[in-house]
């Protein structure tokens, strides 16, 4: 028995860290390799990169994130 556990959470409390994995399961998307790989190669901004980014955002809002 020796662990300690968790205080009981509000509702919003569990929301919260659902938000948080959710949004790290959104980032196995395509458009997430083609922006890291745009920035790590500091690749000039284009239309593909823009439009992986717009594809991030609308996932993450999809998901109620922002």
């Amino acid at each position: 028995m020796g662990e300690d556990c968790h205080p009981p959470q509000s509702v919003s409390d569990i929301a919260g860290r659902l938000n948080r994995v959710l949004a790290v399961l959104l980032l196995d998307i395509p458009a997430v390799r083609t922006l890291a790989t745009a920035l790590v190669l500091n690749t000039p901004q284009d239309t593909h990169i823009q439009t992986a980014y717009e594809q991030i955002h609308t996932a993450w809002a999809t998901a109620g994130i922002h």
